[in-house]
């Protein structure tokens, strides 16, 4: 279907031709011929004309051409209309834009504020609870040790650890080992008496694997159980020494602070002068076991005598002529002594029947 626009320049086409052909006519025919507007053969052609003119949709179409005419305006306006909405809308968006970029940044500003704000009060709570800690281990050494107690610590680290090495090696061993956490290496909280033996035992371990001197004291975390193991974990934010960090020192430190190692000597002494091998065990093996507790007490003036006649005199109960000659020499050491003892009754076990000290005094006999 053609355009309305193109229908009409048609007509109008037709119409100029239709025009021009009568002019042309009356011009071409004005010498010969007059139309006369009464006259019916005129009428009677110009009637049919206007029906040919009817028929044709000429009237149809030019009305339908004036009503779309007629209507052009009004969507003008109304395509005015949309396009100002757009723009508005267009607009209004960017604005919208304009205000969300604002509102986000204001967002953020408030974000950082907020955490600063946050890591500040974190930074105050961790030295609150950092004074906290410290305030209440305080009390508990005051408990223990009265009002001196870094002096106590420190004169208990001269008693005990006297055969741990504390000092402060600063080199980085290019190659080195893990330790593996074995059993025997275990301490198994503040009623193990063995904690000092076992941690000096790691400390040999440590220096075998060539581990970093400054790793020592973290490295104790995995040894630590029982309740030594929670402890352990507030005390490594401590150290004695912030700028060095936790050393094997501080280790030592904690063991003090949450043990009583005096009434764990006084034990350890008891154990060893106390001593009794059992029915047929070997006497390397008994040696051995007595050895051990007496490494793990404190040295004391005289020490070394008392243990050596002790150990002595219970070996002698049972192998005399084995250990004829033999005595307390002031100048063979403990170590010395011990494998003097070893080599003399070696291969050799101890009876089915033994006799503890007590009975011993009765001349009775148990069969422990």
């Amino acid at each position: 279907m053609q355009p309305l626009n193109t229908r009409k320049k048609e007509i109008n086409l037709i119409e100029e031709t239709d025009s021009t052909t009568e002019t042309s006519g009356q011009t071409t025919d004005s010498s010969d011929t007059e139309f006369d507007s009464s006259d019916p053969s005129f009428q009677q052609e110009f009637a049919k004309f206007k029906s040919f003119m009817k028929l044709s949709g000429y009237d149809k179409v030019m009305s339908t051409i004036e009503q779309q005419n007629q209507k052009i305006p009004i969507v003008e306006k109304g395509t005015n209309k949309v396009n100002q909405q757009a723009q508005q809308l267009h607009s209004d968006q960017q604005q919208n834009t304009v205000d969300w970029e604002k509102i986000k940044q204001a967002v953020e500003n408030e974000h950082k504020v907020y955490k600063a704000a946050m890591a500040e009060m974190q930074k105050e709570l961790t030295e609150m609870s950092k004074q906290f800690m410290d305030l209440k281990n305080k009390l508990s050494l005051d408990e223990r040790f009265g009002k001196n107690s870094t002096q106590e610590i420190d004169r208990q680290l001269k008693i005990f650890f006297k055969n741990f090495d504390f000092s402060d090696d600063k080199r980085d061993p290019q190659e080195y080992l893990e330790v593996p956490r074995a059993h025997k290496l275990i301490i198994n909280g503040s009623d193990d008496l063995e904690k000092l033996v076992k941690l000096r035992n790691i400390q040999d371990e440590f220096v075998l694997a060539n581990y970093p001197r400054k790793l020592w004291g973290l490295a104790a975390k995995g040894f630590l159980k029982g309740d030594y193991a929670d402890k352990f974990k507030i005390a490594i934010r401590y150290p004695s020494n912030p700028a060095l960090g936790f050393r094997w020192v501080d280790v030592a430190r904690f063991i003090i602070s949450n043990s009583d190692l005096e009434d764990d000597d006084a034990k350890m002494h008891s154990m060893y002068l106390r001593k009794l091998p059992r029915p047929n065990q070997k006497v390397s093996k008994y040696i051995n076991e007595y050895f051990c507790y007496y490494e793990m007490s404190v040295y004391f003036a005289n020490k070394e005598i008392l243990g050596k006649s002790i150990l002595l005199s219970t070996l002698k109960t049972y192998f005399k002529d084995l250990l004829a000659g033999i005595d307390i020499d002031p100048k063979l050491t403990m170590n010395e002594f011990i494998n003097l003892l070893i080599d003399k009754l070696r291969g050799k076990k101890f009876p089915s029947t033994i006799i503890d000290d007590v009975n011993n005094l009765t001349g009775k006999e148990s069969t422990k």
